[in-house]
Parts: C-alpha cells; structure tokens; sequence
C-alpha cells in the first residue's frame, strides 16, 4: 500500500504486517468449510495536520466475497489489498467457467498480479463450487504471486497456535464432523488474540453430495463456541495433568 512520503518511515512498516484477521480451511470427504473471524480494518484516505494518516480502525465485516450464484466464492484475509484482489477474481469469473485447470489458475495469477497496491500478506482462499474436494490459496507479497491447491487444512491470517487445533485433529471425514473442529480453531484464535480477532464469525459449509452451501453467522462471545472450547479445553487438560500412577 502507498504511503505519503513524508510518514512513509513512520507507517510503513505498520502497514505491510497488518493481519487482523484469522481463517481456517477444512476439507473433508463430502466437501468442505472455511470458517472466519468478522474483524476487519478501515482507515481514512484524509491525512492528520502533520501529514500522517490517521490510524487505522477495525469493524464487523464478512470476509467472504461471492459470485450472484455462490459458484465461486472468495475469503480474504491478510494484506490490505486481499479484499481487492478477492472481488476482481468474481468480477472475472463469468469468462471463466469453462477453462481447465491450469488455465484457471494462471488466470488467477493474472488477475492478482494487476491489483493496484504493494501490500504484503495477501491470501485469499478460492473455492468452487464445482470441486468441493479442495479450495487454492492465492498468496500475494507485494507483486510476486503464489497459487497452491489445498486438499486437508490450512490457516490464513494471523499467525497463532490456534493452528495447532485444525493441524493436528484434521482427517478427512463428513463435514458435519468438522464443523466443529472449525469452531473450536477459531474460538481458541479468538482468546488467542482477543485485539486481532473477533467481532464473530461466519462458516461457509459446502456438501458434495446435494451441491449446496450452507452459512452459519455467530455473534462475538457466542455461548456455543465458548462451551465447545472450554468442554475441549477440560477434556485435553484431565488427560494431561492426571497423575501417571493413577494408572497403575
């Protein structure tokens, strides 16, 4: 993201790590979910008496940018410039339902490379609603641009050990099974870092089997999550803080 020149020591490189946001991918036998966090962050193009900008802000927001028809659908995370790139892959895709694979992806890659803006940290998650078996990761550093299928899980935004919970529990089952692995990794993300994500969040469910896309919304401190997590958290912590002899 340009900065003006005058603050551009100052804000730069404060802008370029900014990752207020956290997403989780989980693919599964009969489809799959991406689940994400609702904080998002604005800030005015108008400049302080001094030059500077102002600070920036965060707010609810959905992450998700889809196609009128939910054949594609994209959630951003990251970069500045991921919401951007996220709405010029739909605005594109009526010209591309009919290329192949690799078409489709450079054609993705061409799209990310002409969005205005040198923002680090762009990833943007591409789902189809026509190949419910894997989502690609469409990465942007700067200018360079990086496209990755991703069949099992992944974690986008905010780096935390929140991604310790989709990682190591992940197996490729129903998706009614994992929908609650998502909420148990965005909920520990959430106490994770409470400044970075939050305001809710929002489940996008695809099923293999009818071809239909399921969304479920959840306010910030929903008493479900945080049951889950706590229930998880008890579980895991009896079973590794038990005394070993009471084995024996």
């Amino acid at each position: 993201m340009q900065v003006d020149t005058l603050s551009s020591t100052i804000w730069q490189p404060y802008e370029e790590n900014l990752t207020m946001t956290f997403q989780v991918v989980l693919v599964g036998c009969d489809g799959l979910i991406v689940g994400s966090d609702r904080r998002v962050l604005v800030r005015s193009p108008a400049t302080d008496s001094d030059g500077r900008k102002p600070a920036w802000q965060s707010l609810p927001d959905t992450k998700f940018i889809k196609s009128e028809d939910e054949s594609l659908i994209c959630a951003f995370a990251g970069g500045p410039q991921s919401r951007s790139i996220a709405t010029a892959f739909v605005a594109e895709w009526d010209k591309c339902h009919s290329l192949r694979q690799a078409e489709w992806e450079n054609k993705l890659r061409t799209t990310a490379e002409v969005v205005k803006g040198n923002s680090r940290g762009d990833e943007i998650i591409v789902v189809r609603k026509d190949q419910p078996n894997r989502v690609l990761l469409v990465t942007r550093d700067n200018q360079d641009v990086g496209i990755q299928p991703i069949e099992s899980t992944i974690c986008t935004g905010t780096s935390l050990n929140a991604r310790f919970v989709s990682a190591s529990f992940w197996k490729s089952t129903a998706v009614n099974s994992l929908r609650r692995l998502a909420l148990l990794t965005l909920g520990y993300a959430a106490i994770e870092r409470p400044g970075e994500v939050g305001d809710g969040f929002d489940l996008m469910i695809l099923e293999a089997s009818s071809g239909t896309i399921r969304w479920e919304n959840f306010q910030p401190n929903d008493l479900h999550i945080a049951c889950l997590v706590e229930e998880f958290s008890e579980t895991a912590r009896h079973f590794i803080l038990q005394d070993d002899r009471d084995k024996t």
